[in-house]
């Protein structure tokens, strides 16, 4: 029996399930399920179905799955083998390469930006260039563009983002040579790591959806035998005939007109499939001469347009050469003018340098000349000029005078100079001289007095006498050379006083060097002396020793005995020999000579205070044992407040934590909460309290016990002592600041209640207006209808409230708005009151006009600039024509009422909610009225504090003022905005 072997790709040739599964004997292992003939021509036939709309037969399909990824046939002597391997992903081919979808990415915020299909729309940079179809989440473009290294090898490569080349980018593929977007190796974000998870996959047009036909010799199904029989006697496809035709006399199995029946049917499916072709084809060629027509016709419009185009060019063009004709004219006679300025001015620059008398004139005479010549070029600016040149002719007259007499000045003061300078310069030398006499006689003196051979007393008093010499000359020495400064300081730079500046510095250098050589010679005359003196105290030193040896030497021998070194230890040094020392030094220096006596003298002191360090360890062992029985008890009281601190630090770090959370956290939580929190905390607070109280007090009794200890523990106990108060004082601290932080976080909550019920009031005033402009009802009305005296209705207002749709009030809440717009100890709302609560502004973000009517057409009033605030007088209306939203107000600024777009139809914002927020820069006073010099202090309003507008009053240049109520406490007065250019509230 011949069995044919399943196909790759797509369904077709797909293993099968059940009990018909097949696979031949010699198959390998790993390849697909053979199935029987019966069945591959069951699910051939299905096939065929599926390959039919893509315009190929299953044997063309199926030549192609042969020619893309090949079938390898192995040859031995008894079967054929053929392995499949498995394909790698299809690569478009470049007809069908124009439209993609991206997939996957782990950066959930990108991941929803660039997810979707993708189709091609142009090119940048030689690469395609595709765009996000329909519309993107955050961003109006997402694209995939290519860019080159013309930015630097850095920035070469694949990209998503806004905007080809902008700067925001979502992700990137450092792939430069893939002339298309790669399936992988995307960077998320750009300069992070590859996520592998984001990948790129291509989908083919509605061209080219199905694969691409390859007009080759292998395309048809069984397009040629690829060699070789097996011994079983079955044959893939392509390996001779129609599909499933047998391989040789082995396929009994099926006879001839089963074969032609088959013939005949796939004869009839192949007429089927290609009038279904062409028909496909025709529709395609009408398609293409609609899209022909279209071109056809848009390109006729975009002739007119040119045509038109043209001619307004044209027109323009006309205008622009007339217009600059008759400015070259103009410049022209500009021209002409600035030239013989130009020429005139050139002998007034002149003028202007002037630096002699007779140059000055020469120069009068071509001025003249000069006007003469170019008057009637100057034309209207020649009178100017001529003035020009009269004034400045005058001011060189007069500065060539006052050049003059500066000239004789500066002669005069100069010939002073040489002569103060001169005077000076003969001071110097006079004194010059005097300084080197006073040295000769110094050294006249040193010769005559130190002379060779001169006793200790007589060389002493020698160098007394030089010493005292040299003391007196050196200060002499001292006064001239600093006279002689002076006098060269009092010199000067001026050129006079540098003709003898050489001369000077040398005479006073020479001072100079007296003195050096005055102090040289006291150092030399002490030097000797301090020789002579070392010499006579070493000779009576050796002296002093001869003496002593022999007051010890009793007997007169030359030798030192044990009873006299003994004798000599305690007339000397009132220190017995103990027995064993004296027999030591005995044997170590007898018999003691003269030579020897010097080292007795060291033996017999070591012993001594070898014998006092003995008895000083005894004595400070006993007191060492002393102080560690008391240093044990010390230590004790210390451990017990270490351990209570501890305690105590466990206690207040906890505290601390909760309270600066709980601190941290009041503007997040309802104030109802934030109470609670801090009634735990202060109990926990007081507990560590209680702790530190106890270490406190037995930290006290170590101060106590440190004042009466000994020197030795004073300094143990005070290290402890230092080491538990920075400790109890920390943790002190501490606890005050929680204690300080609960304080805070009371008024906090206090504050929190305040603004939560603010906040509710202002949204319901949203609301209420909201609900004005939805049900076309103006706020007159309401008012009409909820003060129906002086105040409001307070149960009419509870229902308002608490039916509105837009927010979720209770009637306990609406009750506590009410009491918070009434205010401080008010218990009613007043119309006014009321007319204050349900006012709302706008700020002007960009400028734009104020119309007198609703239609955005009518008159315009004035532009609004940024910054301005708006109250709401009626609307929003919609604007049915251009589509925007419009609201009547009424300027703050000057009172104008008028029409004004909130925003526009591509998306600018003009107006926006609020304006009537102040934040305070600068502490500055709050007072009853507007006028300041009969108003009272109501309270100072501090840096920081938010104010709400109630009533803007006008503005000046220099001041601007406004009646607001503190967002912190409700409190209401006037306040100063701006003042002579100080601010001291700033608009949010």
């Amino acid at each position: 029996m011949a069995w044919v072997p399943p196909g790759q790709g797509g369904a077709y040739g797909a293993p099968q399930a059940g009990p018909s599964s097949y696979r031949h004997p010699g198959y390998p292992s790993g390849a697909p399920h053979m199935q029987p003939p019966g069945q591959q021509y069951q699910q051939y036939g299905q096939e065929h179905q599926q390959y039919g709309q893509y315009g190929q037969t299953p044997q063309q399909h199926y030549g192609q799955a042969q020619h893309q990824y090949g079938y390898h046939q192995h040859h031995n002597n008894n079967q054929q083998h053929q392995q499949h391997a498995m394909p790698p992903p299809p690569v478009p081919s470049s007809s069908s390469k124009t439209s993609l979808k991206v997939t996957g990415c782990s950066k959930e915020t990108v991941s929803r930006i660039i997810r979707g299909t993708f189709t091609e729309i142009g090119e940048n940079h030689s690469k395609p260039l595709y765009k996000k179809d329909g519309e993107t989440t955050g961003q109006s473009v997402v694209q995939i563009y290519f860019w080159d290294d013309r930015d630097g090898p850095n920035f070469a490569g694949w990209w998503f983002g806004p905007k080809v080349g902008g700067d925001q980018v979502w992700a990137y593929n450092s792939n430069k040579t893939s002339p298309y977007p790669p399936e992988t190796g995307w960077q998320v974000p750009w300069d992070g790591p590859e996520d592998p998870s984001l990948r790129l996959t291509w989908t083919p047009s509605s061209a080219s959806s199905g694969p691409s036909n390859n007009n080759n010799s292998n395309n048809g199904y069984g397009a040629g035998n690829q060699g070789g029989h097996h011994n079983n006697a079955w044959s893939q496809p392509g390996s001779g005939g129609a599909y499933g035709s047998r391989a040789g006399p082995s396929s009994s199995n099926y006879n001839r007109e089963d074969d032609r029946d088959r013939e005949q049917r796939e004869r009839e499916r192949r007429r089927r499939q290609e009038e279904e072709r062409k028909r496909q084809d025709e529709e395609r060629e009408r398609e293409r001469e609609r899209e022909r027509e279209e071109r056809r016709r848009r390109q006729q419009e975009e002739e007119e347009r040119k045509k038109r185009r043209e001619e307004e060019d044209r027109k323009r063009e006309e205008a622009r050469r007339e217009r600059r004709r008759r400015e070259a004219e103009e410049e022209e006679t500009r021209r002409r003018e600035s030239a013989a300025v130009s020429q005139v001015r050139k002998v007034i620059q002149q003028i202007r340098t002037v630096s002699t008398q007779d140059a000055l004139n020469e120069l009068q005479l071509q001025l003249e000349a000069a006007q003469a010549e170019q008057k009637e070029a100057m034309g209207s600016q020649a009178e100017r000029v001529q003035q020009e040149g009269q004034r400045v002719t005058a001011e060189a007259l007069a500065r060539l005078e006052e050049q003059e007499k500066a000239r004789q000045e500066r002669e005069r003061r100069l010939e002073q100079e040489r002569e103060h300078v001169e005077g000076l310069r003969e001071k110097i030398v006079a004194e010059a001289q005097e300084a080197e006499s006073k040295a000769k006689d110094v050294k006249a003196l040193v010769a005559e007095t130190l002379k060779p051979g001169l006793s200790l007393e007589e060389l002493a008093d020698a160098t007394a006498i030089v010493c005292e010499a040299v003391k007196s000359a050196k200060k002499s020495l001292e006064e001239i050379g600093l006279s002689m400064r002076e006098k060269w300081v009092e010199m000067g730079e001026s050129e006079a006083s540098q003709s003898v500046t050489v001369q000077v510095r040398e005479l006073v250098n020479e001072v100079g060097q007296s003195k050096r050589d005055m102090e040289k010679l006291r150092e030399d005359t002490e030097t000797r002396l301090q020789k002579a003196t070392r010499k006579s105290k070493a000779e009576k030193t050796v002296s002093d020793r001869i003496e002593a040896f022999k007051k010890f030497d009793e007997d007169g021998d030359g030798l030192l005995s044990k009873e006299e070194v003994v004798s000599f230890a305690i007339r000397e040094f009132d220190f017995e020999l103990p027995a064993l020392v004296s027999d030591k030094i005995m044997k170590s220096l007898a018999p003691i000579d003269l030579a020897k006596f010097r080292s007795l003298f060291q033996k017999v002191g070591i012993a001594k205070h070898e014998a006092r360090a003995r008895e000083l360890r005894e004595q400070l062992e006993r007191q060492k044992k002393e102080l560690e029985e008391k240093r044990i008890v010390i230590t004790n009281l210390a451990q017990e407040a270490t351990s209570l601190l501890k305690d105590a630090e466990v206690g207040v770090k906890r505290t601390e934590q909760d309270a600066q959370t709980l601190l941290d956290g009041i503007s997040h939580r309802k104030s109802d909460e934030t109470l609670d929190l801090a009634a735990t905390l202060e109990k926990l607070s007081e507990a560590s309290q209680a702790v530190l109280d106890q270490s406190a007090e037995k930290i006290k009794l170590l101060e106590e016990g440190n004042a009466s200890a000994v020197p030795e523990l004073q300094g143990f106990i005070s290290k402890l002592i230092a080491g538990l108060q920075p400790l109890q004082s920390t943790l002190q601290d501490r606890t005050d600041k929680v204690t300080g932080h609960l304080a805070t976080a009371r008024q906090g909550a206090a504050k929190q209640a305040y603004r939560e019920l603010d906040e509710l009031s202002n949204t319901v005033a949203t609301a209420i207006r909201s609900k004005l402009s939805e049900d076309g009802t103006s706020l007159d009305a309401l008012i009409a209808q909820l003060v129906p005296e002086d105040s409001v209705d307070a149960e009419k207002f509870v229902d308002l409230v608490s039916g509105l749709k837009t927010v979720s009030v209770s009637k306990e809440q609406a009750k506590n708005v009410l009491e918070h717009i009434a205010g401080g100890s008010e218990k009613v709302v007043s119309k006014d009151r009321f007319v204050e609560y349900t006012r709302l502004y706008y700020k002007c973000v960009k400028g734009t006009p104020m119309s007198e009517e609703s239609d955005i057409k009518s008159k315009s009033l004035r532009r609004l600039e940024v910054g301005e605030v708006c109250e709401l007088l009626e609307g929003p209306i919609q604007e049915e024509e251009i589509g925007v939203q419009r609201v009547k107000c009424k300027a703050m600024l000057d009172g104008t009422c008028g029409w004004v777009t909130t925003a526009g139809n591509q998306g600018t914002v003009f107006l926006v909610p609020g304006g009537n927020l102040y934040t305070c820069v600068k502490e500055l006073d709050m007072l009853s009225t507007s006028d300041k010099e009969s108003a009272t202090l109501v309270r100072k309003v501090e840096k920081g504090e938010v104010v709400q507008v109630l009533e803007f009053s006008s503005a000046s240049m220099e001041t601007k003022r406004i009646r607001g109520r503190a967002k912190l406490d409700g409190v209401e007065g006037w306040m100063t905005v701006m003042d002579q250019g100080e601010l001291f509230l700033e608009q949010q």
